[in-house]
């Protein structure tokens, strides 16, 4: 076809096909079972000819890009964890600290996907950054908190006095702190305004 000279530069030989499909389909939430059935078929022509084939188009990139974003999410929750347990570990020497602290921020981050599907937003590529995020922003906190909670607590023996003056003393500062990182993200991360 003239219409692709210029595009493809192969030595042997080349066909390009375009395949027109259920567009309503492709962009609906049904169209990574559509995808991998195209692929099957695909993949089942390039085993009975031996003619190499590349697959293309948008509906196919999204459902790749999804399946990965899908399969390296837990991927990334389980290394932010095992990374700052391990720091926490090598902090505090202490591994019920390190449960502790590692319990709160899992926590933290239960509420937050919980929250997010209980008001109904859709989990997006962007959404899934969130719980990697939180443990790195988490783990901070807890050591502020844990080294004051040991500072006081060391200087004179009371632990519900030690609690009171953590909170007092650096609850605010780790409140203030995470409050305008979580609004410096959603300025960053919303559109620009228009004028």
């Amino acid at each position: 076809m003239p219409f692709y000279e210029g595009f493809l530069h192969t030595e042997g030989g080349a066909t390009i096909q375009m395949v027109y499909v259920n567009a309503p389909l492709f962009n609906s939430e049904n169209r990574g079972r559509s995808v991998e059935l195209l692929v099957e078929e695909v993949e089942r022509f390039e085993a009975e000819t031996g003619v190499e084939v590349h697959v293309s188009g948008l509906p196919y990139i999204r459902t790749e890009v999804t399946t990965k974003i899908k399969g390296e999410l837990g991927l990334f929750i389980g290394l932010a964890a095992f990374v700052t347990a391990l720091l926490l570990l090598l902090f505090f020497r202490n591994p019920v600290v390190m449960a502790v602290c590692m319990l709160v921020v899992g926590t933290g981050v239960v509420w937050s996907l919980g929250s997010i599907v209980l008001f109904d937003y859709k989990l997006t590529a962007l959404m899934g950054l969130i719980p990697p995020l939180m443990i790195v922003i988490g783990v901070p906190n807890c050591i502020y908190l844990v080294n004051k909670y040991h500072a006081e607590f060391k200087r004179h023996g009371n632990k519900g006095l030690a609690l009171t003056r953590m909170v007092k003393k650096v609850g605010n500062a780790t409140f203030m702190t995470n409050a305008t990182t979580s609004w410096a993200l959603r300025r960053s991360c919303s559109p620009p305004a228009m004028s």
